[in-house]
Order: C-alpha cells, then sequence, then structure tokens
C-alpha cells in the first residue's frame, strides 16, 4: 500500500491521523463507472482504476464497488490511515477550505447497523471507531458496500469545448490539441483511454437492476459533453425502464443530474427536450448547464462556447418545462460553477445574472458547489488575498436573494441551494482566501499559472490580459516568481 503517512501527523498536510480525520463516506457510497474506458473509482476527486475481463469473471457484480483495491482503501480509513489518494481533498482542508467528504459520524453509525453489526453498547463514536480500526481485517463485512447512494456514469471524453481546467481524460478537442503540439502522443492516448471490457456494459446494468437502483438517490451522467455521445440518449432509455419496472411504491423520486455545457445544437436540444415527459415522470430530472462566468470570461475559460447559444438553450429548457407544466418535483436547474482562479473575479457578475434569470423567468436556477484543485494553477487558493473581496460581494449578494431563490427549493433534497452555496462554500473560500497562509505546494502552482496562460494564448490565439484586466498584477507577480526560479536554477544572482 502507498500511503501519505502512517506516523501521528501526516507530515505534508498537517492532519492529525485517526480514522474521525480521514473517515469520508463517498469510498462506501459513491460509485463512478465510465462505460467507454472501464475506469472505475468512488469518489470523484481520487484516481481511476482500470476494470478488467478478469475482474469481471471473478468478482462479476462486486467488480462495480468491490474491488481489492476499495476493500484496501477502506480499510485504511477505518485504522486511520491517509492514502494518498485522498490527497486533493485534504490540500483544501489544510487550507481552510471546506473539502466535498462528508457525512462521517450519522452515515457510519448507520451503515454499522445495517450491516447487522449491533449498537456502540454506550462508548461514544470516536471510541467505537477506534476499537473497531484494532480489530477489522479485510474481511470485514463493513468494507463491503452494497447501498450507494450517488452513482455517476461517465459516457466517454467526447466533447465540443477545450475548457482550460479540462484534459484529454474529458474532452476529445484537448487530446486533438495536446497530440498537435507534441504533449502527448497517439499511444499515450490510447493507454489514457483503454477500450471497456467487453463485459462491462451488460455487468453493470446487471448490478444497477438488482442492486444500485434499490438505495441511489442521485444519479449523474456525464461526458465529455453527453449530448453530443450517440450513447447518452441508450442510457437515459435503460434508466427509464429499470424504474418503470420497479414500480414507485415505498420509493423516493430519484435526482437524475446531467452535466452539460449546454453548447449544444438544436438538434440536440430538441432530442432531449423530447425525453423531459418520461424523465420527469420517473425523476426529478436537473439539468446542470456548467459554467461559471458571462460572455468573454465564459467563452475564455470554456474555449469553443458560444455564449449565446449556452444562453439561448437553457432559456428554451425552462420554456419547454413550463410548457409541460413540470414543477421542481420533477425538473429543476442548477449552474454547475466550476470555481477557479480564472473565475474568481467573475462570481459576482455571474450570480448577479443567474437572479435575474430567476426573476425574468420565474424559475429557481440553483448555484453548485464546486472548486477546481487540479490543474493545480487554476485553484483559486493560489491567487492573492486581494482577491477574496471577489467572494465576498458574491457572497453578500447571495445572501440579499438566498431566501427568494430558495422559498421552494429548500423544502427538498435539492442540489443548488443558494443559503447551502454561500455558507458551505463561498464563506469558507473567503476565509481562506483573505488569509495570507498559503502551503507551498499552491505557491509553486503560480509558477505554472504564469506558464499555462502564456502557452494558452500562444495555441489558441487568446489575450488573457484584454479577458482579465484585474488578473495582471497576480500574472507579473508569477512572471517575477518563473524568472527568479529559472534564475535560481542556473545558478545565477537575482
Amino acid at each position: 500500500m502507498s500511503n501519505i503517512d502512517k506516523t501521528e501527523t501526516n507530515s505534508e498536510f498537517g492532519i492529525n491521523i485517526g480514522a474521525e480525520n480521514v473517515l469520508c463516506r463517498f469510498k462506501w457510497d459513491y460509485p463512478i463507472v465510465n462505460l467507454m474506458s472501464g475506469h472505475i473509482r468512488n469518489c470523484c476527486r481520487t484516481p481511476k482504476q482500470v476494470i478488467t475481463q478478469q475482474d469481471l469473471d471473478t468478482y462479476k457484480q462486486d467488480a462495480i464497488m468491490n474491488l481489492p483495491y476499495e476493500l484496501e482503501r477502506r480499510l485504511e480509513k477505518i485504522q486511520g490511515i491517509t492514502h494518498e489518494d485522498c490527497a486533493s481533498c485534504l490540500r483544501l482542508e489544510k487550507n481552510g477550505v471546506p473539502a466535498p467528504r462528508s457525512g462521517v459520524k450519522g452515515w457510519f453509525v448507520d451503515y454499522w447497523l445495517k450491516q447487522g453489526l449491533g449498537k456502540s453498547n454506550g462508548r461514544t463514536f470516536e471510541e467505537t471507531l477506534a476499537e473497531l480500526g484494532k480489530n477489522i481485517d479485510i474481511n470485514s463485512p463493513l468494507l463491503k458496500s452494497h447501498h450507494p447512494e450517488m452513482l455517476e456514469i461517465v459516457l466517454g471524453n467526447t466533447c465540443n469545448l477545450k475548457c482550460t481546467y479540462c484534459s484529454p481524460h474529458y474532452s476529445t478537442l484537448w487530446a486533438q490539441e495536446m497530440i498537435k503540439y507534441g504533449d502527448l502522443t497517439q499511444d499515450e492516448y490510447k493507454k489514457m483511454f483503454p477500450q471497456a471490457p467487453d463485459g462491462l456494459s451488460k455487468i453493470f446494468w446487471e448490478w444497477f437492476y438488482d442492486v444500485a437502483r434499490h438505495s441511489v438517490e442521485t444519479i449523474n451522467i456525464l461526458g465529455g459533453e453527453p449530448t453530443y455521445i450517440p450513447g447518452f440518449y441508450d442510457v437515459l432509455q435503460k434508466l427509464i425502464d429499470a424504474y418503470s419496472d420497479l414500480g414507485k411504491k415505498d420509493r423516493p423520486k430519484v435526482e437524475l443530474g446531467v452535466i452539460s455545457n449546454m453548447n449544444s445544437s438544436t438538434a440536440a436540444i430538441d432530442r432531449l427536450v423530447s425525453f423531459l415527459p418520461e424523465l420527469s415522470n420517473h425523476f426529478l430530472f436537473r439539468l446542470q448547464p456548467s459554467v461559471e462566468a458571462m460572455y468573454n470570461r465564459a467563452e475564455y475559460i470554456r474555449f469553443g462556447l458560444k455564449w449565446s447559444t449556452l444562453e439561448n438553450n437553457v432559456r428554451r429548457m425552462v420554456k419547454e418545462a413550463k410548457k409541460l407544466n413540470l414543477n421542481q418535483d420533477q425538473f429543476s436547474m442548477g449552474f454547475q460553477m466550476a470555481i477557479n482562479a480564472f473565475s474568481i473575479t467573475s462570481l459576482p457578475e455571474f450570480v448577479m445574472w443567474v437572479n435575474e434569470m430567476n426573476e425574468e423567468l420565474d424559475f429557481e436556477f440553483g448555484l453548485m458547489k464546486n472548486i477546481v484543485s487540479f490543474p493545480r494553477h487554476h485553484n483559486p487558493m493560489i491567487l492573492t488575498p486581494d482577491y477574496a473581496l471577489y467572494v465576498k460581494e458574491a457572497a453578500d449578494y447571495v445572501k440579499k436573494y438566498e431566501e427568494r431563490n430558495d422559498r421552494i427549493s429548500r423544502t427538498q433534497r435539492y442540489y443548488g441551494s443558494w443559503y447551502s452555496f454561500r455558507i458551505h462554500l463561498l464563506d469558507g473560500l473567503y476565509d481562506s482566501l483573505k488569509s495570507d497562509h498559503r502551503i507551498q505546494y499552491d505557491i509553486d502552482s503560480r509558477i505554472e499559472f504564469f506558464k499555462f496562460i502564456n502557452q494558452n494564448d500562444e495555441r489558441r490565439g487568446c489575450n488573457f490580459f484584454h479577458t482579465f484586466p484585474e488578473l495582471e498584477p497576480f500574472y507579473r507577480m508569477c512572471e517575477k516568481m518563473f524568472y527568479e526560479r529559472r534564475a535560481l536554477e542556473e545558478g545565477k544572482i537575482v
């Protein structure tokens, strides 16, 4: 096992070891399956594992969530060991930014009871956990998961954009660009995306039918850009069929989310609209337009995007839902904002625009929580404290309108609460960003910021200063760091 550190204190992140510090429910209830490449993982911030035909033959349905690799990682968490797979969340927490991991105490107590392991006999959660960590082994039923709560189905990396913080893993256009400039070879790209074993689709849908549909509360479909992937509509139909067979008795309506850049053609939107009646009958269908800035800023960050196309498609989906008289229990939309170093200064303007859209269309657009950690030069924590003022302005605006915008959705299982967006993301980000404290990794990432902008502008014909003039002082600081570091490495006096 390759761990960050097994000593009393995690040396890289300064996190005290103990299961209560490293335990995370996502390892037990958040499977992600890539049906194209055969990659599987539990939690979106951990490295992907390649599933093989031998895995499918050996472990059958357990290949989806209970491969030996995942059992080992779960065992470590109960033993209080931090694995390097979890570096992303730990870096956020070291900077004082709330990480996505959650649900430690209440969820695990409930999970243990579901496994028939009884109560804690008067001991505290921490005492029970410490005792369990001493005695548990790889054969414990606690390490196997048969109760997923959130499932993400990845359909491939076909995409019509190449967002600056993205990669060839999620965009074919990124792959084409990197191959063109020699950053990636065709052979390396093929290794990056192995062909899923022939039996994966069959095993996955059997697992979904026998296991997942009985417990899952949220299903997200991702690409690439789903609306440009032919298999997307087949997946929608399979999900509809699965829940039609199950029926509605004694089960809550499952939330089905689709993350789309909404830079889709009219034909693609037409086809999605045609599914609305059936989707809304079986699910709370949640469409998540993926964007965090406006106009030329959005078009710089999400290269290839036409802002007018996105805005028109968003408006159309709302109007089509209203034609069908769909309510918030049947159809919702929330903007999947990937807050990053480029978009921080656009936050106030963007949330104002969302609020104006809510007023104009009489709708409740949500704000989805997400912060970019990788690539490192897009992490907002590389910015200097003066840029925290943009976060504060956005938070103040959200607070002013959160009660009205959450007036219906707050009583539901709803993704995109304005209140939660402020309390659980913006406030923590502001407190962290306004501080002078930065881990060395983020300080060093400023050099990567400088290098990336130069390369990006040259390759794509962009102009960073024209698009983000308020970030030029930060760029100049990063530029100075770059040349000082290079001079130091060359043994020159700066």
